[in-house]
């Protein structure tokens, strides 16, 4: 006898019969693990990956388990336009290694923590200016604050974060 069972009812099903009278040496019927809407295949209880499974040529009594997850969609926006979307597992990263572009800009990070993720996640692009040095290789830190952080609730020295720890919090260039 082959028993096909799921971890979680709620999770998925098995298409196909699921307990199987085969002789020995005989193969069992195809059966496929379908997960709903939500959730995916991951795995049966013996490590196969493929949600299709045709035992053959059975010699003795097996139950196989189909092991769903939990998953949640996170969309990466770029300026309100979707950059990517992904499926991710319950508690799996979602951080993705493409990294978008701005004209103008260096993407710094996502808005939401993605480390762990547990819910549906929209998340959006953060970037900073990019910032070029005049000839001399130096730059007017107080300008580039009003320049660039104008409007942004961002206290005046953080700005030695955005260019580097070479200029100092009064624009003067240390690194000389």
């Amino acid at each position: 006898t082959v028993k096909y069972l799921v971890n979680n009812e709620n999770y998925g099903q098995i298409v196909g019969e699921t307990e199987q009278i085969v002789k020995n040496s005989e193969n069992a019927s195809e059966v496929t693990a379908v997960a709903k809407d939500g959730y995916k295949f991951k795995e049966w209880s013996d490590g196969r990956t493929t949600p299709d499974r045709l035992d053959q040529y059975v010699t003795e009594n097996a139950t196989y388990t189909a092991n769903f997850v939990k998953t949640w969609t996170v969309q990466y926006l770029v300026d309100g336009a979707t950059f990517a979307t992904r499926t991710v597992e319950n508690g799996a990263n979602g951080y993705i290694s493409e990294i978008p572009e701005k004209y103008g800009y260096v993407f710094s990070n996502w808005d939401k923590n993605l480390e762990c993720v547990t819910s549906d996640i929209v998340t959006n692009a953060v970037f900073l200016p990019w910032i070029s040095l005049d000839p001399n290789g130096s730059i007017d830190a107080n300008d580039f604050v009003e320049t660039h952080i104008t409007g942004r609730n961002v206290k005046e020295n953080t700005f030695e974060y955005i260019i580097s720890e070479s200029i100092s919090d009064t624009g003067e260039n240390i690194s000389d």
